[in-house]
């Protein structure tokens, strides 16, 4: 196994969250904010929570996290985004510090996987450390980008 090289705490990394990971108005079915459920670990994520490094597409702004988007989106089987999906992304040294609160020592690495050279995953804990999971969805991963205004092509 090739050793994953640690992304720079100053970079951010986005992670997709479908509509059914959200808390969403029930009047009006706006956007609220991610359920912690948006971070469970998926068998497919092998022992890390997938996410996008940001950085690896170029200076943080909305061309490189739409090119960061379009990568996740090439990695998928299907290649499909619903439409009220949205991105979260956080700063890696945020992801860190979070972790160390619960007493985690969280790795954010460099995971490279084919269409998406700029995979990464968040290492280091598991779907039993529920308040993380919780500071995660709710504190950590607080800049929202809907699939809808990303643009992509």
């Amino acid at each position: 196994m090739t050793a994953r090289k640690p992304l720079p705490p100053s970079d951010h990394v986005m992670r997709f969250v479908p509509k059914s990971r959200q808390y969403r108005d029930a009047d009006t079915d706006q956007f609220i904010c991610l359920a912690e459920g948006a971070f469970t670990i998926r068998e497919s994520d092998e022992g890390g929570l997938s996410v996008t490094w940001i950085e690896y597409y170029g200076v943080k702004n909305i061309d490189s996290k739409r090119c960061a988007a379009i990568a996740f989106r090439a990695s998928l089987d299907s290649q499909r985004l619903g439409g009220e999906g949205v991105f979260a992304s956080a700063k890696v040294d945020d992801i860190l510090k979070a972790g160390r609160e619960f007493e985690k020592p969280l790795r954010v690495v460099h995971d490279p996987v084919p269409q998406n050279p700029g995979h990464a995953q968040i290492r280091q804990f598991s779907d039993d450390d529920l308040m993380l999971l919780d500071v995660l969805a709710t504190e950590v991963f607080s800049e929202i980008d809907r699939v809808s205004t990303l643009n992509l092509p």
